[in-house]
């Protein structure tokens, strides 16, 4: 749980950087995206065939080369040619928003399951970004900037909730094990009290043994 806490918070977290950034540069943001999204592509591919080529010096074996090559070409072209594929990119994070969106409901619904108290104003900001995703994927063709604004908003509002819901989830984990661990205590005590009640149970023993004696 815990290591699934964290994913979900690292996560979230980068959500909300995209999220305030595509607030607050909602004209360049994608171009940015899309270029470092060529650079993402590019390094990799050099690796690939730098390491290719010299696992091999005679020559490099074909398909490193090969992907590694395509790689390069495709992330140049987008460093070269953002515009063609922002386009492509709003699909993506519109996509990415329906995404998360819908496993926030369904974490919602499994907490509920597991008897933690959730507010039913915690599902209005799942099912908003739902809806924001939605309206972007159906009119696409809006104001260059505007669908870019509402994902960066719709992204803001989900990372937050979920940033929210972890905590709440965090908090009421950490209170089961500490019930778990405290009936355990009381079912099992600790070695330093059963080593002191049975140093007295042979104290015990040993007085009723020297009664007879002194008689």
């Amino acid at each position: 749980m815990q290591t699934f806490l964290k994913s979900a918070a690292v996560r979230a977290l980068l959500i909300l950087l995209m999220g305030i950034g595509l607030i607050a540069y909602a004209d360049i943001a994608p171009t940015i995206i899309v270029r470092a999204l060529g650079l993402l592509f590019i390094i990799p591919g050099l690796v690939t065939t730098l390491s290719a080529f010299a696992s091999k010096p005679s020559g490099a074996p074909m398909l490193p080369s090969v992907v590694g090559g395509g790689s390069i070409f495709f992330g140049v072209i987008l460093l070269l040619l953002p515009g063609l594929f922002v386009g492509i990119l709003m699909y993506l994070l519109a996509a990415l928003i329906i995404l998360v969106s819908g496993m926030q409901l369904l974490r919602l619904i499994q907490m509920l399951r597991e008897g933690m108290s959730v507010n039913i104003f915690y599902f209005v900001f799942p099912i908003a970004t739902l809806i924001a995703g939605i309206y972007i994927l159906a009119y696409p063709n809006e104001t260059a900037s505007l669908p870019f604004v509402i994902m960066g908003y719709a992204a803001t509002i989900y990372a937050v909730c979920e940033l929210v819901l972890i905590l709440k989830a965090y908090f009421y984990h950490r209170s089961l094990r500490k019930a778990q661990q405290a009936t355990q205590a009381e079912d099992h005590p600790t070695p330093d009290v059963q080593e002191t009640a049975d140093d007295e149970a042979e104290v015990e023993l040993l007085i009723q043994d020297d009664e007879p004696k002194n008689v």
